[in-house]
């Protein structure tokens, strides 16, 4: 810059580089920041001067100096304006000043306008390696060997800008204002990695010439490598890569072929499986997709993240969302068993895989690998039940007829949607005949391929060779044991070659090294030197996997610990906030006090145990929207659904804007203590909703208790104490504050008529099974609640009639009956009349009975 002062300079670099920094640095040093002028060219201002022609001419009349002119992020200019602003340049130039502009390769094509400029681009702002020699040692950047660095890693910016600097160069690239096409190619780079071209055109799609020259050129902390075909990025953190480009997903997934943004998110987290980047691939999809998507898949790749040996991280995922077992569900919770065991946590998995196989209505594979988990890891009796199960769940000969056993294993090892029960056979024929081990590794032979099912098979064989299987020792002469044990180090061997050993494959391998023991001291097996590296490796990794796991397993029951003695309110692990980015990525060394949130009788907010100020909900519109998400219990809410919810008779534009005024003041609102940060709201994309995991509210326990009430198994004592905590929540109507918006006036009677539901229901049901004075007290409960409701008195009068009272039980009816014909106009239903009829019947002298006013 200082050669050639005469002429303009151009700063031309991606966003985060340091351009703004070198500026900086010469107007220190050349002009000790004295006659220095410096234009945000993005500013309102800086356009109205130039389209007034006024720019140079208000410079010139601020001082007759040599002065320095610094014209900042030059914007995308209409050829009038830059015309307009070249020539103020000239003017400039001719006066003796000095100009300096700076400005984004997407906005190179000004300096076309100044043929005699310099330009100072990309490459010149790197770090050479003479300069990280003089600066080795520093904590920026590292030791002595690692130089010279990658020119991925040599951006000045990344190196000299602090611990934001990665996150600012990343938002930087998304604000720049790329074409959707080259967004899309630089976050697909971003994403994997690493590695060829070739293969980030099946996300990405192929970039026109200029624009692929344009990555490699100029954004050079992409590692794009032209002549071999192969890039390799700064290694930024994912979180920070999904954080920056979250906003930009539907535009970038719409340049695409693919469908929508999950489907473009779903697929580059294969691409990260396929590179055995698992951990990144979790965090990837756990920063981008919603809990759904991400649930789903997690349970489609639970095979292929385990064979990875990524538990925790999917263990991670599996966390961040609360579901139900159900039929959609239940191949998760089975990948989340299979997890804790590989995490040393088998009671938890045996207590999942229970759950799993005592659910009847679930598919046969489902129940059948939950029978086999406990098959495997239970006790002497669990495993006996579990076997007796999974007799009933295959298709085998049954016996101990080899022949026709191995037939069944064979057909379901070629079979894909029933592979598993071949390991369901070979767990049920050792259990009934622990010899049945050589024809089992006979069968995975004959099979010809590798997999998990068989794996398992073989490590079943092993055990049973080794006195460890189900039924009794197979007390195997030596030859089948030299022949099983020749069949499992041949197909470890070819594990290894076709890069399928993972830890299920490491445990054969120690079961093997077991077995050997028993065969003949003279026995010679392949030293399987390569596998035993790579099983080294995995228990390396396990080891790893299990610590951070016990670690975070014991700063939760620390802080559960300091909740029960201390009387404080439960706590939750913290995710990103107002992120815009959905299922933030976990930060388990975060933890934050609860939100709590209530609804019932009024408004009330507390963070952990302090309630927050009743002051910050003064306007209406905030306390409706929190209402709105709490409602909503965590699940996406789109922002227009809400805005047009708030603002009904407002246009389109207005609401928008009145919504994030009203997004602000809450947030600011609900940020903790001494902070600005508030990790409760999440504002994605297009949508808004509140962390489940951080957030607890009165109406979800509402939900939760009347769930209970009307679905639940019979149970007098736990109902009734279901009921008075129903009567602590319930302390009066929802939001009651809110008087003018239809849908939480909707959802108050909707909650209303929930708990008489509920109520009635729990009366039908105690009855039907006998308990006849709590079914009583339920109905009372209803009547009292509600006394618009007939199905209330219908139950209560079932009660009175079945608990001998009678009289009570007319009054009831007449009670019912009067406001019926009062207020409605209408008849008793039949059921009603039928119980009165009863009565009259029963007893006629009742017949003239007289209600109590």
């Amino acid at each position: 810059m200082i050669q050639n002062r005469d002429v303009v300079r151009f700063l031309v670099a991606p966003s985060g580089f340091g351009k703004t920094a070198l500026a900086l640095e010469y107007a220190e040093s050349i002009f000790g920041f004295r006659d220095v002028f410096w234009l945000n060219a993005k500013s309102p201002c800086f356009l109205r001067d130039v389209d007034n022609a006024t720019l140079g001419t208000q410079l010139a009349s601020l001082t007759r100096k040599r002065s320095l002119v610094v014209i900042e992020d030059i914007p995308d200019l209409t050829a009038e304006r830059a015309e307009s602003v070249s020539t103020c340049i000239d003017k400039l130039l001719e006066r003796g000043w000095e100009v300096v502009v700076t400005m984004t390769p997407l906005r190179g094509s000004f300096v076309d306008r100044q043929p005699d400029g310099t330009r100072i681009c990309s490459r010149d702002f790197l770090v050479t390696e003479e300069e990280q020699r003089m600066f080795a040692g520093d904590a920026a950047f590292g030791s002595r060997d690692s130089i010279p660095l990658p020119l991925a890693d040599s951006v000045p910016g990344l190196m000299w800008g602090g611990s934001r600097a990665e996150a600012d160069l990343l938002c930087g690239i998304v604000a720049d204002g790329l074409p959707a096409d080259v967004l899309l190619g630089v976050f697909t780079l971003l994403v994997l990695r690493r590695g060829f071209l070739a293969d980030a055109k099946m996300y990405a799609g192929p970039l026109k010439s200029d624009a692929r020259a344009l990555l490699g050129e100029e954004y050079l902390f992409l590692g794009v490598d032209e002549h071999d075909e192969r890039f390799e990025t700064h290694a930024f953190p994912i979180d920070e890569v999904v954080r920056a480009f979250s906003r930009a997903l539907g535009r970038m997934a719409a340049s695409s072929s693919f469908p929508d943004a999950d489907a473009l998110v779903m697929r580059l987290a294969d691409g990260l499986l396929a590179q055995g980047a698992s951990e990144r691939a979790c965090l990837f999809v756990g920063g981008c997709c919603n809990a759904e998507k991400r649930i789903a898949w997690l349970g489609s790749r639970a095979r292929r993240l385990s064979a990875l040996g990524c538990l925790l991280p999917a263990h991670r995922l599996f966390e961040s969302r609360s579901m139900r077992l159900n039929s959609d569900t239940a191949a998760v919770f089975i990948g989340e068993a299979w997890r804790l065991v590989g995490l040393d946590r088998v009671p938890e998995a045996l207590a999942l895989a229970e759950r799993v196989l005592a659910k009847a209505s679930l598919s046969d594979a489902v129940r059948g690998h939950a029978a086999l988990l406990l098959t495997r890891y239970g006790d002497a009796d669990c495993r006996r039940k579990s076997a007796d199960v999974l007799k009933g769940l295959v298709r085998m000969a049954g016996g101990n007829d080899a022949r026709r056993n191995s037939e069944a294993i064979s057909v379901a090892l070629s079979d894909g949607n029933r592979r598993w029960e071949a390991l369901g056979v070979a767990a049920v024929w050792l259990a009934e005949d622990g010899r049945a081990a050589v024809f089992l590794a006979e069968a995975c032979l004959g099979c010809g391929r590798t997999g998990d099912v068989e794996t398992g098979i073989l490590l079943w064989a092993l055990d049973a060779l080794s006195g460890k299987g189900l039924g009794s020792p197979a007390q195997p002469d030596g030859a089948d044991i030299e022949r099983v044990l020749a069949i499992t180090g041949d197909y470890l061997r070819r594990c290894e070659e076709e890069g399928s050993f993972g830890y299920g494959e490491a445990a054969l391998l120690g079961a093997w090294d077991e077995a050997k023991a028993l065969a003949s001291p003279d026995a010679l097996y392949p030293p399987l030197v390569s596998v035993r590296m790579v099983a080294q490796k995995l228990e390396v990794q396990l080891f790893s996997q299990r610590s951070a796991f016990e670690r975070e397993r014991r700063e939760t029951d620390c802080v559960q610990e300091g909740t029960m003695h201390g009387g404080r309110r439960g706590r939750g692990i913290v995710l990103s906030g107002d992120c815009g980015f959905s299922g933030a990525l976990l930060r388990t060394h975060e933890i934050v006090p609860t939100l709590r949130i209530c609804l019932f009788g009024g408004l009330e907010v507390r963070i952990g145990d302090s309630e927050v100020d009743p002051s910050a909900f003064r306007r209406q519109k905030v306390k409706t929207l929190l209402a709105l998400l709490a409602l909503n219990q965590g699940k996406e809410l789109l922002r227009d659904r809400l805005a047009s919810i708030l603002w009904p008779t407002s246009s389109s534009a207005t609401a928008q804007r009145n919504f994030y005024t009203v997004w602000s003041i809450l947030r600011k609102a609900l940020s903790l203590p001494g902070t600005q940060e508030c990790p409760y709201l999440i504002r994605l994309q297009y949508s808004c909703r509140l962390d489940a995991r951080t957030v607890s509210s009165d109406v979800a326990e509402f939900d939760e208790l009347c769930g209970k009430l009307l679905l639940g198994a019979p149970d007098a004592e736990a109902w009734s104490a279901a009921f008075a905590r129903l009567n602590e929540l319930y302390r009066g109507d929802l939001l009651p504050s809110e008087s003018g918006n239809e849908f939480i006036l909707r959802q108050r009677e909707e909650y209303r008529a929930r708990l008489i539901d509920a109520l009635v229901s729990a009366s039908t049901r105690l009855f039907d099974v006998g308990e006849l004075q709590s079914a009583l007290w339920f109905a009372h409960a209803a009547v009292r609640k509600d006394s618009t409701r007939e199905d209330a008195y219908t139950a209560l009068m079932q009660a009175q009639v079945a608990s001998g009272q009678r009289t009570a039980a007319l009054d009831t009816y007449f009670k019912c009956k009067r406001y019926l014909s009062d207020e409605l106009g209408i008849d008793p239903s039949p059921k009603a009349v039928m119980l009165y009829s009863s009565i009259i019947e029963a007893e006629p002298s009742l017949k003239g009975f007289v209600p109590r006013s």
